[in-house]
């Protein structure tokens, strides 16, 4: 993943995330409304975000946030590496674990 999209997804989640109520809302709402357009073949409720989907999220934008601190600092001294490398052995992360792991594997091949 290049640096830039790093940054941008991070960017991104950290915007869901101060949303998170007004996103829950919309998507529990949105169906009944006549302001808002029906959708083909789905509701707005199958898109709905379960607490365990936003940890996931919130876990993701916190893997993602040394990185994107680097790419917008272009420090060469911020290290991703070691940051991962804390948060693989943190068991909150558990369930990202394999992901940090490749990350970790993907950023070796460019030291």
């Amino acid at each position: 993943m290049s640096p830039n999209l790093v940054s941008l997804l991070f960017t991104c989640l950290t915007r869901l995330l101060l949303l998170q109520k007004g996103v829950n809302r919309f998507v529990r709402l949105a169906d009944n409304s006549d302001e808002v357009p029906n959708l083909q073949k789905k509701q707005y409720s199958d898109f709905k975000l379960s607490q365990s989907d936003w940890f996931q999220l919130l876990l993701l934008h916190k893997v993602l946030q040394e990185p994107a601190n680097a790419t917008q600092s272009f420090s060469c001294s911020k290290d991703p590496t070691v940051c991962w490398q804390n948060l693989v052995a943190d068991d909150k992360f558990l369930s990202v674990a394999d992901a940090l792991h490749a990350g970790l594997e993907n950023l070796g091949k460019w030291s």
